[in-house]
């Protein structure tokens, strides 16, 4: 399931339909998560939507890993998908399902979907425990990255889990106490799992979601994590402490940038004392001010280099091609536009070093050199605040635009 903006309006809009949501962080995982959703479901003889974050994975470069055909054969059992050929539909041996149903048994019919839904997560871990066997590669439905005692803990699902464990990682280095829950099977939700992957020292927990939901109290994943720690959170052995309290707030729509800055600002509003709820982060709201403010970037790690890289074009990842040094350091995209319609010039920014840690640029590589100086009398390369500076001008903190 593809939202070419890049967030999760259209599966949150999925998430009663009864079919299983998993959700991928990075490139890697989209591709992994592709052979596990197949596997899981036919286990499961439930459906599984595979999300990732549109462009926002799509379009980034980056190394992985390929799955052989040999290891898809593996994971995959032939048996299964023979069973679930053979109770499909078809003109071969023709039969009558679904019509109409009264309130004397639609009721427990519904009711009857329960035991595949209860028995989903395992299906659904075990084909993760098959995959890990034979790529070496393990996830898990709920993976805690972070302070073994951690007291704040920032819970998210797709590729603002990278961002936000790079800088859990950097404050942690700073002696914080802070961690990150990357949520995989949102749906069904393993609630007391999500909630025995949290550190039992848990006291404060930002929950952030990438849509929003007018009307809503809040929105889908805060609500779920909200209700999971208030009914599992006494019945570990090991939680003597108080049941942590939950914020939520909404990041990224539309594929707006997420930035280490913007995860630091919000472990900040855990750390305060009394931390803001339903807030935004990446946005200046001068409307209903629930913004938070992110404003002390993190610097990169010793030896890395970041850098921002320009292409021009409809398709400004292809513009860039030619400058790429592919596989020499870590890189990752994603591939922001200033210019989307087809046909105009494409201004985009990438940054290598440690998942973009750094919140600027020392140099800048040029696909259309033309095209950047059309860009550079509205914040465009070049300019202060816009998508690439020159050598000794920072580029904006992960600005999406590229300009105006």
């Amino acid at each position: 399931l593809l939202h070419a903006g890049g967030d999760h309006s259209d599966a949150m809009a999925a998430r009663g339909t009864g079919c299983g949501l998993l959700v991928a962080a990075s490139v890697q995982e989209a591709g992994d998560f592709a052979a596990i959703a197949t596997a899981a479901s036919l286990a499961a003889r439930l459906p599984l939507l595979h999300v990732f974050d549109g462009f926002r994975t799509s379009h980034e470069i980056q190394r992985v890993e390929l799955i052989s055909d040999a290891t898809l054969r593996a994971l995959i059992d032939e048996e299964l998908i023979a069973a679930h050929r053979a109770r499909g539909l078809s003109p071969d041996h023709p039969e009558l399902r679904g019509t109409s149903q009264n309130p004397d048994l639609a009721f427990q019919a519904r009711e009857a979907v329960n035991p595949f839904q209860e028995a989903a997560p395992a299906h659904v871990q075990a084909a993760m425990d098959r995959f890990a066997a034979l790529t070496g590669r393990q996830y898990r439905l709920l993976d805690y990255e972070g302070h073994p005692e951690a007291e704040r803990v920032l819970v998210l699902m797709g590729s603002g889990c990278e961002t936000a464990a790079e800088t859990a990682r950097a404050l942690i280095e700073n002696g914080e106490r802070v961690g990150v829950l990357k949520v995989r099977l949102f749906r069904p939700l393993a609630a007391a799992a999500l909630v025995a992957a949290l550190p039992a020292s848990t006291r404060r927990i930002a929950v952030l979601d990438r849509c929003k939901e007018p009307g809503s109290f809040a929105e889908p994943l805060h609500l779920d994590v909200q209700a999971a720690v208030a009914e599992h959170w006494r019945r570990g052995g090991d939680r003597d402490g108080p049941v942590p309290l939950v914020v939520g707030g909404r990041f990224g729509l539309a594929s707006k940038e997420f930035t280490p800055a913007m995860a630091r600002a919000v472990f900040d509003n855990l750390a305060a004392p009394s931390p803001r709820n339903h807030f935004t982060i990446g946005i200046d709201d001068d409307v209903s001010h629930h913004s938070l403010a992110a404003e002390q970037p993190l610097a990169a790690g010793a030896g890395l280099e970041p850098t921002a890289t320009a292409g021009a074009g409809a398709d400004p990842p292809a513009g860039a091609a030619g400058v790429h040094r592919a596989g020499q350091r870590h890189r990752r995209g994603p591939w922001p536009r200033a210019a989307p319609e087809h046909g105009d010039a494409g201004l985009l920014l990438r940054r290598d070093g440690a998942d973009a840690l750094a919140a600027g640029a020392d140099g800048l590589a040029r696909g259309d050199p033309a095209a950047l100086r059309r860009q550079g009398g509205s914040g465009g390369a070049g300019q202060p605040g816009g998508a690439g500076g020159g050598p000794g001008k920072p580029a904006g903190a992960g600005d999406s635009g590229g300009g105006r």
